[in-house]
């Protein structure tokens, strides 16, 4: 997956600089937590470009993650609040 990372010079480097608090997941943590949870995670972006990041073996019947992308600064939950339905 190192292909994919930009801006660090060695794996290691990348996984040092995410484990760190306040770091901002990319893409790349992104898929790793659709594999880990066998599901599927829809990014909606302020950007106007949905996506849905797959696990690599989806189990049947589980809920999509859905995440907010506001502006190339982070990302948000979507859930609604307690009591918002």
């Amino acid at each position: 997956m190192f292909n994919f990372v930009h801006g660090y010079p060695s794996w290691a480097d990348y996984l040092s600089s995410m484990e760190k608090d306040g770091t901002w997941g990319d893409h790349s943590v992104l898929r790793a937590a659709a594999n880990c949870y066998k599901t599927p995670i829809r990014v909606i972006s302020s950007l106007d470009c949905d996506l849905i990041i797959n696990p690599d073996r989806p189990v049947d019947n589980t809920s999509v993650l859905v995440l907010g992308h506001i502006r190339e600064k982070h990302y948000v939950s979507l859930r609604p609040r307690q009591g918002e339905l």
